[in-house]
């Protein structure tokens, strides 16, 4: 699997490149590292050699600067590739990036809020409507050794399950399924073990690819209170209708959910 990996030099990158070298330590992957230079009124004006020098300069500093962070960051990853250092754009810079690179997944870190603007306006952004790749939001630094599948009725949970075997469908961790009915109204969480019929027929269609899952639930409550019960998981992922979908209690569970985030295009 083939990850470009948005990279500066802050805490959420730190938390993002630790998180991604700990899931390639477990299956295939390789980790390409992009870093954006933004421009300011300080660039200078003009395309002549002068202009071309100073990219260059400034280009060859960043790089500089970004691997001394990943290697502060990170003693070895034999999937980590030379980080790659652009002028310009940031949301523009990644998705030609995406365009023109072979690549499963983008990631990216966003440090954990109490807020779910933060992550609504990053799904409004066109840098998810425009990208084609599923994208992994690295919200905390968690252990990789177990995933959650959120569903709900009328999500097309067959390609869901599909698009997850094919990207992890090799990894080593324990597999949940989970069915959810949030209520904003309602104070506590609620587990029942019966779970719709769709979610065992996933269920049944994932162990006879080698993918049991050990769990199968239903939680019934407030979005908060559900995304606090999945704080401890490696992984929490769903799919969202860049089109149709928006906000909605469902989608406040991933947005309060402090642990990374895999969000697949319905």
């Amino acid at each position: 699997m083939n990850v470009l990996l948005s990279l500066g030099n802050d805490l959420a990158s730190s938390i993002a490149l630790r998180y991604l070298s700990q899931q390639a330590a477990d299956f295939p992957m390789t980790i390409q590292p992009l870093h954006i230079e933004a421009e300011d009124k300080h660039f200078p004006l003009g395309t002549g050699w002068v202009k071309n020098t100073w990219k260059d300069t400034v280009v060859s500093s960043s790089e500089v600067e970004i691997n001394n962070f990943i290697h502060n960051e990170i003693r070895f990853c034999r999937s980590l590739s030379p980080a790659i250092t652009r002028i310009g754009d940031g949301e523009k810079q990644i998705l030609k990036e995406l365009q023109n690179g072979n690549y499963q997944l983008f990631a990216m870190g966003l440090l954990s809020s109490f807020s779910s603007k933060i992550f609504y306006n990053l799904l409004a952004s066109k840098l998810i409507t425009k990208s084609s790749c599923p994208v992994l939001l690295i919200k905390n630094l968690r252990d990789f050794k177990s995933v959650t599948i959120l569903c709900k009725k009328g999500m097309n949970i067959k390609k869901l399950a599909r698009e997850y075997l094919d990207m992890y469908g090799k990894a080593s961790v324990d597999l949940q399924l989970l069915h959810v009915e949030p209520e904003t109204d309602s104070e506590q969480v609620t587990r029942s073990e019966q779970v719709p019929v769709y979610l065992q027929e996933i269920g049944d269609a994932l162990a006879t690819e080698g993918c049991v899952p050990k769990i199968l639930n239903t939680l019934t409550g407030p979005p908060q209170a559900i995304a606090e019960i999945l704080k401890s998981q490696g992984m929490v992922v769903s799919s969202f209708n860049k089109t149709s979908d928006t906000k909605s209690p469902f989608f406040d569970i991933l947005a309060y959910v402090p642990t990374p985030v895999l969000v697949f295009w319905s």
